[in-house]
């Protein structure tokens, strides 16, 4: 029996490995002074998943207004333009569907963090995801040093 779970569990950390090997960029603190100033009547949502949250290797797909518009992994960073205004974050929560409403300023910086727990449960694992809207402040600390991706949906196969 612990020869098998010794399998698994080192399946699991390839996985894990070549994953977050597929979504490497520049730590954030290397690049945050070359990123583009926003457009004006625009505002800017940053995504992130901290380095200090539990490693799960799983993607969650960013929702914006009822269209999926990018993944989050592990230790990552990416952001997305928008007009200012109303928007919808929607995701799957441990009690269910949630629908955030942000407001996004013109020029501004909204930032979401994404938390994913995980459980040992099965049939959970896609809804014990939490997000959150952080301060500026707070969020450029936790983001120093994750990775800036590209904001897509990934099509690994």
């Amino acid at each position: 029996m612990t020869y098998r779970l010794a399998r698994a569990a080192a399946a699991a950390v390839a996985i894990f490995l070549l994953l977050s090997a597929c979504v490497a960029g520049p730590r954030y603190s290397e690049i945050q002074s070359s990123i583009p100033a926003v457009k004006a009547g625009e505002g800017r949502i940053w995504v992130y998943r901290p380095s200090a949250a539990a490693p799960y290797p799983m993607s969650r797909t960013f929702v914006l207004d009822g269209n999926d518009v990018a993944e989050t992994y592990y230790n990552t960073v990416f952001y997305v333009d928008v007009s200012a205004g109303r928007h919808t974050v929607s995701y799957l929560s441990p009690t269910g569907k949630v629908d955030l409403a942000i407001d996004i300023t013109s020029g501004g910086n909204t930032y979401l963090r994404y938390l994913v727990e995980v459980k040992d449960q099965p049939g959970l694992n896609d809804k014990l995801t939490n997000v959150v809207v952080v301060p500026e402040e707070t969020a450029k600390g936790e983001i120093a040093t994750t990775m800036v991706i590209e904001a897509k949906i990934r099509s690994w196969f």
